[in-house]
């Protein structure tokens, strides 16, 4: 958790930036665009004129056949934790970036974006980083959830110190996990009815699509040679009942007997503590759904433990 810290720390709104390119986003420097409603986006005050970004990004969705996702991005950064932050603050951000989005979709900047997608609809998205150098497991929900809500027309979503957190040692547990097998890695994509084009199998990718980047754990898929392993990191910190929903979301994303070998991690499992509760529920998954060579182990260090 330290180097969370540190990336926040030393890099501030960067630190954003750089975890953008490590889940596959394709990140452009600041711009700013024309106002196309300049008095709607601005009541009260003089006219709007221009709209500023940290970077947009467009891709063709894994998700959804023939869609693309046109995603705004914008970040905030303070020294201070959320609960001395102003409530204000966050609704007017999340507003001011929707209405950039109104723009954005008519500036030559999103016409750039769209010039290599060949998909048939669009769908226009923000995605804030709202984060702050203390507590890197700290939510912003506990202090905003009920408070001073936006009311975007666009979709959007938040990612906070938390999820910040979790991405980053995601991350970073598999690009050490590759390295050390010289193995290939992938982001295992599910099926969700409407990516027919998958639906024999999950499919893999490096690109994290916004959906999977706002909530949820990620299922990456590794091939090392011949062996194929799956790794599962749970966001979630580690219960029974956690355990069970990860081992059954490595079956479902097993397919036809894919993974050879299945990691879950867990940003608070402690060997001591909880690899009693891992021998029970690795017996019982092996007599209702056979057998799986798994390892529990902690997402942020290096304290695995193999499973019955």
């Amino acid at each position: 958790m330290s180097e969370f810290s540190n990336v926040i720390g030393d890099h501030g709104e960067e630190a954003a930036k750089i975890l953008l390119k490590k889940l596959g986003w394709t990140i452009k420097p600041k711009f700013d665009f024309p106002c196309v409603f300049p008095q709607e986006h601005a009541p009260g005050k003089s006219e709007k004129r221009i709209h500023a970004l940290d970077s947009a990004f467009s891709y063709s969705s894994p998700l959804f056949d023939g869609v693309a996702d046109l995603i705004a991005i914008s970040s905030k950064y303070s020294t201070k934790p959320y609960k001395e932050q102003q409530s204000i603050s966050y609704r007017e951000f999340v507003n001011d970036v929707d209405r950039a989005i109104a723009c954005l979709k008519a500036s030559d900047h999103a016409n750039s974006l769209r010039a290599r997608k060949s998909c048939t609809s669009e769908r226009a998205k923000s995605l804030l980083f709202w984060l702050h150098s203390g507590d890197a497991r700290e939510s912003f929900l506990t202090y905003f959830e009920n408070r001073a809500k936006p009311s975007p027309k666009f979709p959007n979503a938040v990612v906070d110190n938390f999820r910040f957190s979790f991405l980053w040692g995601a991350m970073d547990l598999i690009d050490k996990e590759a390295h050390c097998r010289s193995a290939n890695w992938q982001f295992a994509i599910h099926d969700t009815g409407h990516n027919g084009i998958f639906r024999s199998d999950s499919h893999e990718e490096r690109l994290l699509p916004w959906e999977l980047m706002i909530g949820g754990p990620l299922v990456f898929r590794m091939i090392d040679g011949r062996e194929r392993h799956m790794i599962i990191c749970s966001p979630e910190a580690f219960t029974e009942e956690a355990l069970v929903h990860m081992i059954d979301l490595g079956y479902a994303h097993s397919g036809r007997g894919w993974a050879s070998h299945t990691t879950i991690a867990f940003p608070d499992y402690h060997e001591l503590d909880h690899r009693d509760v891992v021998g029970a529920v690795t017996s019982r998954s092996a007599t209702e759904h056979g057998k799986m060579e798994m390892i529990v182990r902690n997402l942020f260090t290096d304290s695995p433990l193999r499973g019955a």
